[in-house]
């Protein structure tokens, strides 16, 4: 019984000390929804929304980019700051800090857009994973998986023959 009414204190203690209520609400420009944050090692912060936006106040500020068109992924290769997106259209980037765009050559539907540390660009795209190892002027399909969500879901939980 003491057992149970000190995991009982500690609980209640702990729920008080470690409730995330130092989260506040931004402004976002206007007339935008939001797909997704991202920040740098500077602490810019992007906003991808219908355009890229770039705040340098922690997102109290937002200032409109170059890039205009949906912004539906963001990463940032860490060894030179390069920023790339990602939407419908493809993968994009900029190596100035978001001043001017360039198109790599992958076209289709980019979901996500990862940085490995040895500088391999991966991109999702509905049950298949990309690989470019020249910052997205070639890319590999490395991955193809069955796109069922109700397979895929089993598959990333395991199976009894699994576990």
């Amino acid at each position: 019984m003491k057992a149970i009414k000190t995991a009982a204190f500690f609980l209640i203690i702990g729920v008080r000390c470690f409730a995330q209520d130092f989260w506040m609400q931004l402004e976002v420009p206007e007339d935008t929804g939001v797909y997704c944050v991202k920040g740098n090692s500077t602490g810019e912060t992007f906003l991808g929304a219908r355009g890229l936006h770039k705040s340098i106040d922690h997102g109290l500020n937002w200032l409109p980019t170059g890039f205009t068109e949906l912004t539906g992924t963001i990463d940032i290769n860490l060894a030179n700051g390069d920023i790339y997106v990602g939407n419908h259209l493809g993968v994009f980037y900029s190596t100035d800090n978001v001043e001017t765009w360039h198109a790599t050559t992958f076209y289709d539907n980019a979901n996500i857009i990862f940085f490995s540390t040895n500088n391999n660009v991966f991109v999702g795209n509905w049950g298949r994973i990309y690989k470019s190892t020249d910052l997205g002027q070639t890319w590999e399909q490395v991955l193809e998986l069955d796109n069922t969500p109700a397979k895929l879901i089993f598959t990333l939980r395991g199976s009894k023959n699994n576990r």
